[in-house]
């Protein structure tokens, strides 16, 4: 992934096959750096569903996607979810919250 935008980078350092030990260590840094944010980002876009669909009645199906764009799909019984407000329903500065947490056990 972000690897291959850093290993040509290292042409651009220096003369070919002679870099110093700071342009390698900036050169380790920066993928270390690449590395943990497409790891953020990817912890990220799986959480934030695209699709809930409840199936046969008894089964719920959890649509995301992830960071390269492709589908994942989870089904879970509905006895697994705990509803995220209690009977009396979401109180008013809550109700206006575009994202609402579901917990699937």
């Amino acid at each position: 992934g972000g690897l291959g935008l850093v290993l040509p980078a290292t042409q651009l350092l220096g003369p070919s096959g002679a870099h110093s030990a700071a342009e390698l260590g900036a050169l380790a840094g920066l993928s270390c750096g690449i590395m943990a944010f497409a790891s953020t980002c990817s912890w990220y876009c799986e959480r934030l569903v695209q699709e809930l669909r409840v199936l046969d009645g008894h089964r719920l199906r959890i649509s995301t996607l992830t960071m390269w764009g492709h589908r994942k799909d989870r089904e879970f019984e509905l006895s697994a979810c705990e509803p995220t407000y209690g009977l009396g329903g979401p109180e008013a500065a809550e109700a206006a919250n575009a994202m609402v947490p579901l917990h699937v056990g």
